[in-house]
């Protein structure tokens, strides 16, 4: 299930259009997607922190609201700085805690072989 949740990004953030998310990314892909919106499964890991759900790794996402409610895992869609490849908070959807990582990653995997997939 999922429930999402559009909030404004912390306030002096200035996004450009949005007009589309490109493929599903991984915190060891986003980077290569400068200047896009991506979407991302994260776990929480505290207030804050997030894991990318497909690799495990920390990823820091700047400009997420700190009254925005989050459950453990999220789909985040962010911005990628195209200056300095940091991921920057548009919005998100909370998901089912039961989330099946493990065919996630498969299917992430398969996006290099098959990008119009996701």
């Amino acid at each position: 299930m999922m429930y999402g949740q559009h909030v404004q990004p912390a306030p002096g953030i200035k996004l450009p259009l949005f007009q589309g998310v490109s493929p599903r990314v991984t915190a060891q892909t986003y980077q290569s997607h400068r200047g896009e919106y991506v979407s991302i499964i994260f776990e929480l890991t505290g207030p804050g922190e997030f894991k990318c759900g497909a690799t495990g790794l920390s990823v820091r996402v700047v400009g997420v609201p700190e009254a925005v409610e989050v459950s453990r895992v999220c789909e985040f869609i962010c911005y990628v700085d195209p200056s300095t490849g940091e991921l920057t908070y548009f919005q998100h959807a909370m998901l089912d805690d039961e989330f099946d990582f493990e065919v996630y990653r498969r299917l992430v995997s398969l996006t290099t072989k098959v990008p119009q997939l996701f």
